[in-house]
């Protein structure tokens, strides 16, 4: 325990108390458990060995890539390695997307990942760009540039009729919030549509630094431009078997 809020704290991880009251349910406590074990002696060791590195020792310790997190905490970019771990696709979702937008022929893709959603739509006749903060060209998937988000100065050259940003805000630091909502209407300054998904507070991932309710995303969004869009939201919500979240989580935006 001692360990975990040590690493989160260190690492730039959101650690706060909830509110409540706490409940430990009492259980039997057998001979394994005792402090006195091989195996608990070992851990207390490690520990020991543990709390005197460095951020910079400790992501290469665990493997974890220090360019991704420094000033993002665990949010922000993934390495690519986490990425490929990480990104769930839904083969479901990523055909609803395509039927339902069926006058589409374009798209641009935020925070892509592998590029999985970006490799469905092409190989059905739509052409766009993807984008991650780690460029993942070496997946051979769909050809996925580098870009920050949460970068005041990003450009998106590519006019596109559908711009898909899923599973990324939460990730985003909160004083960042800003930056990467002028960032995704500037990616679809010529879009007709946006589909987003932001994790809501209580669901679980890695990296989640940045949990919005439903409707703290919407009124966000939503301005003289872009109006919230319940029936293509609920219909996605539907379809989206595979990457359950989606259920709670995704929400989509017509042009006014």
């Amino acid at each position: 325990d001692q360990e975990r809020f040590w690493r989160f704290n260190l690492l730039g991880a959101k650690v706060e108390r909830i509110e409540g009251s706490i409940y430990h349910l009492d259980h039997y406590r057998g001979p394994n458990s005792s402090m006195n074990t091989n195996d608990t002696r070992a851990g207390h060791q490690y520990w020991e060995w543990l709390k005197v590195l460095d951020k910079e020792h400790v992501c290469e310790h665990l493997g974890l890539d220090i360019h991704a997190i420094n000033g993002r905490g665990y949010g922000g970019g993934w390495s690519a390695d986490d990425a490929v771990k990480e990104h769930v696709f839904s083969l479901e979702l990523a055909h609803a997307i395509w039927k339902y937008y069926d006058s589409a022929t374009s798209f641009i893709d935020l925070g892509a990942g592998p590029g999985f959603y970006s490799a469905f739509l092409y190989a059905r006749g739509w052409s766009g760009l993807a984008y991650d903060y780690t460029p993942m060209n070496d997946l051979e998937l769909y050809p996925v540039s580098q870009a920050d988000l949460t970068d005041e100065d990003a450009v998106w050259p590519t006019p596109a009729d559908v711009v898909i940003c899923l599973e990324v805000g939460e990730h985003i630091p909160a004083s960042k919030t800003g930056v990467f909502i002028a960032n995704l209407k500037r990616a679809a300054e010529s879009a007709k549509t946006m589909v987003l998904s932001w994790a809501p507070p209580g669901q679980t991932g890695f990296g989640h630094v940045n949990c919005l309710r439903n409707e703290q995303v919407i009124g966000l969004v939503s301005d003289t431009n872009w109006l919230y869009d319940r029936a293509a939201s609920e219909y996605l919500r539907s379809r989206c078997a595979g990457a359950d979240w989606f259920a709670n989580s995704l929400i989509c935006f017509k042009r006014a």
